[in-house]
């Protein structure tokens, strides 16, 4: 198993795979964020750092992670982009893996503070037990953000 940047080639497996883990209109929506994240033309005057990495198997994408940092925001505040494992392969710490590979790329930039959203319907033992594990901590929540029950939960990491 072996984790390395995006490619062009990757968009559609890696959108794939995150697919399985949310709602319908998001596997579309990540796409956009991979295409983005490889065009420099695009990417460079809104980000500081976009990047997306996927965990390859046998030549077959199995998970992807990444980050953003918006040029118009605060640049040492680094936000955990799309992560995802496929069901098969979770469970072993690929996970694990995938998400240091986007702290250890925060912390190299000089991020002080790392932050993300998920969806509170997992909050019963999916993602959001995984971040807590990671060392985040709930900073909020929106009410029905992705339909009626499901918040939007925040989180949040001090990197230094």
């Amino acid at each position: 198993m072996r984790i390395r940047a995006l490619q062009k080639k990757d968009i559609n497996a890696a959108s794939k795979v995150f697919g399985e883990h949310t709602y319908p209109w998001e596997e579309k929506s990540s796409k956009s964020y991979f295409r983005v994240s490889l065009d420099s033309k695009i990417r460079n005057p809104v980000y500081h750092c976009l990047k997306y990495w996927v965990a390859e198997e046998k030549g077959k994408v199995v998970g992807v992670v990444g980050i953003h940092s918006c040029k118009e925001c605060v640049k040492d505040v680094y936000w955990l982009g799309y992560i995802a494992v496929k069901k098969e392969f979770q469970g072993d710490g690929l996970g694990t893996r995938l998400y240091e590979k986007a702290e250890g790329e925060a912390r190299k930039r000089g991020g002080r503070l790392f932050c993300l959203f998920t969806s509170g319907e997992e909050e019963q033992g999916g993602s959001v037990k995984f971040y807590k594990k990671q060392g985040f901590k709930v900073a909020g929540r929106i009410p029905d953000v992705y339909e009626e029950g499901d918040d939007q939960i925040y989180m949040f990491k001090r990197l230094k």
